[in-house]
C-alpha cells in the first residue's frame, strides 16, 4: 500500500468502491498534468518569496504557502531520503529544543506567552524553511539568477514603496548632511548591511543580470535596472551610516572584486576606471566624508565604564556606542544565570522591557542585545548557540563542495560567501537574524547552497523551465 492509499486507510478495512474512488483520486494525484501545475504553483511560491524578502513580508508567507502546499504533492518521491539527511534531523531537533524551551518560558512569563511563541515559530522552523528554498531552486534548473532578479526588485520596490514623496526633497537634505539615517522598513544598522549585500550581487553577478546581448531590447531594459540598483544600493551604504555596512563593502566586497576579475582574467584597466569613476560619483552624490565622521566615535568609552563621565553627557553616535556597552554588559550577566539552556526565545526583548523600567537613563528601548551571539545566549543557551554553529557550518561546507566540484559558478560562490561574511560582521554589532528580512534572506542563501543536493539525488521534479543546465 502506497504513502496516499495508507493515508486514506488508516485503521480501515476499505471496501471495493471505497478502492475504486480512492484510486480514481490516487490516479488524479499522480497525473502528468497536475504534477506540472503543481510545480509551476511551487516555482511561483518561491518568485514570490524571494521577491518578498525586502519588499513586504505578506508576499513571502504567500509564497511560502505556495511552496508548502506544492511540497505536500511532492512529498512522496523523496520522503525516505529527506528524513535521513543531517539537515533534516539538525532543523528536527531544533525545533523540539526552541518549542520546549518556549513551553518553559511561556509558563514563567505568562504575560508575555504570545511574543514568546511567535519567536518560538520564528527561530524554530528557520533550517526547514531552507530546505524548502532547496528543493524548489533545484526545479528552476540553471535559472537561479532570476530568483536574484526577483529579490533586487523587491529591494527596489520597497525603497519606492516606503519612501515618502510629498517630503522627499526635505528628507533628502537630511540624509546629505548626516541629521537622519536611511531605513525604508528595516533598522538603519541592518539596511546598510542590506544594501551592502546588493551592491555585492550587482558587481559579481552583473553578467547574470545583463543576460545574453542577442536579446538587445531586454538586455537593455536590465543593465538600465541593473544600474539603478547599484546606485541605490551603493548611496544607500553611505546613507544609512551603518558600519557594518561600510566596513564590510571595504574590506569584503572590494576584495572580492578584485579576486574576481583576476580569476575570469578580467583585469583590465578600463574596468579598474569605471570602477573608480562610479565611486567618485556615488561618494561626491552621498556627501561621504561629512556622513562618516558623524558615525566616528571620538569620545572615551572607558571613562563611561568607569564611570568617570555621565550617562546622560553624551549623545548621538557615542550614546549608541555606550547603549551597546551597557547592553552587552547585562546580556552577559543574564546569561551568567542560565548559560546552558538559555532563558527561552523571546524573553530577552521581556528583559530588555525590565532593563529599560529601572534604567531608562543609560538605554533606549531595545528587542534585543545588538550582538547575535549574546543574544541567542540569553535565549537559547549554549546548546542553542551551538545548533547556529552547526547550522552554518553545514552551509559552508555544502558552498565549498559545490564550488569544488564544478557545480557552482565562481561569481555565485563568491556572492553567497560574501553575504554569510556581512551577516557575520553584522552579528557582532547587531541581531539581523532577529529581523523577518533577515531571516529570508539567510533562508535565500543556504537554499543556494543546497540545490545541488536535492539535484544530485533526483529530487527535482518535472518542471518545464528553461534549459536543462544544472549549474547554479
Amino acid at each position: 500500500m502506497g504513502f496516499w492509499e495508507s493515508l486514506f486507510f488508516i485503521n480501515s478495512q476499505p471496501s471495493k468502491r471505497h478502492k475504486f474512488v480512492f484510486k480514481r483520486i490516487l490516479s488524479i494525484l499522480e497525473s502528468p498534468n497536475l504534477n506540472r501545475w503543481v510545480d509551476r504553483g511551487g516555482v511561483f511560491g518561491l518568485y514570490a518569496f524571494s521577491f518578498g524578502i525586502f519588499y513586504k513580508q505578506a508576499v513571502v508567507k504567500d509564497g511560502l504557502v505556495f511552496m508548502i502546499l506544492a511540497t505536500i504533492f511532492k512529498f512522496t518521491s523523496f520522503r525516505k531520503w529527506l528524513i535521513r539527511h543531517n539537515l533534516f534531523l539538525i532543523a528536527t531537533f531544533f525545533l523540539i529544543f526552541v518549542l520546549a524551551r518556549a513551553i518553559v518560558a511561556a509558563i514563567e512569563f505568562t504575560e508575555y506567552h504570545e511574543l514568546i511563541m511567535n519567536h518560538a515559530a520564528f527561530y524554530g522552523f528557520t533550517f526547514f524553511l531552507v530546505i524548502l528554498a532547496s528543493y524548489w531552486m533545484a526545479n528552476l534548473r540553471g535559472q537561479w539568477h532570476y530568483l536574484l532578479i526577483a529579490m533586487m526588485t523587491g529591494f527596489l520596490s520597497q525603497i519606492l514603496r516606503q519612501q515618502n514623496w510629498s517630503s522627499i526633497i526635505g528628507k533628502a537634505h537630511l540624509y546629505w548632511t548626516g541629521a537622519e539615517r536611511i531605513e525604508f522598513g528595516s533598522p538603519a544598522s541592518v539596511y546598510g548591511v542590506w544594501c551592502a549585500i546588493i551592491f555585492l550581487a550587482c558587481i559579481l553577478l552583473f553578467r547574470k543580470l545583463w543576460g545574453p546581448p542577442k536579446f538587445r531590447l531586454r538586455q537593455t531594459a536590465r543593465v538600465f535596472l541593473w544600474f539603478v540598483i547599484l546606485s541605490v544600493s551603493a548611496i544607500g551604504i553611505v546613507l544609512s551610516q551603518s558600519r557594518s555596512a561600510l566596513i564590510g563593502t571595504f574590506f569584503i566586497s572590494l576584495p572580492i572584486a578584485v579576486f574576481h576579475l583576476y580569476r575570469t582574467h578580467q583585469f583590465k584597466i578600463r574596468n579598474w576606471i569605471a570602477i573608480t569613476a562610479f565611486l567618485i560619483v556615488a561618494f561626491s552624490l552621498t556627501n561621504f566624508i561629512s556622513v562618516i565622521k558623524t558615525r566616528l566615535p571620538e569620545a572615551n568609552f572607558l571613562s563611561v565604564i568607569h564611570g568617570e563621565t555621565s550617562w546622560n553627557s553624551i549623545s548621538g553616535t557615542h550614546r549608541s556606542i555606550s547603549e551597546r556597552l551597557f547592553l552587552y554588559k547585562n546580556a552577559w550577566e543574564l546569561w551568567k544565570k542560565q548559560p546552558i539552556f538559555g532563558y527561552g526565545p523571546g524573553v530577552s526583548s521581556v528583559h530588555l522591557r525590565l532593563i529599560y523600567d529601572t534604567h531608562t537613563d543609560k538605554i533606549a528601548k531595545y528587542t534585543h542585545f545588538h550582538n547575535f551571539f549574546l543574544d541567542i545566549l540569553v535565549q537559547l543557551g549554549m546548546i542553542g548557540l551551538l545548533f547556529y554553529m552547526i547550522f552554518f557550518f553545514k552551509l559552508v561546507q555544502q558552498l565549498i563542495r559545490c564550488q569544488r566540484k564544478g557545480d557552482m559558478g565562481l561569481d555565485v560562490f563568491l556572492f553567497v560567501l560574501g553575504s554569510f561574511a556581512f551577516i557575520g560582521i553584522s552579528c557582532l554589532t547587531d541581531q539581523p537574524l532577529n529581523h523577518p528580512k533577515g531571516l529570508y534572506l539567510l533562508v535565500f542563501l543556504g537554499g543556494t547552497c543546497y540545490t545541488k543536493t536535492f539535484l544530485n539525488n533526483g529530487l527535482r521534479a518535472d518542471c518545464d523551465h528553461g534549459s536543462c543546465d544544472d549549474s547554479v
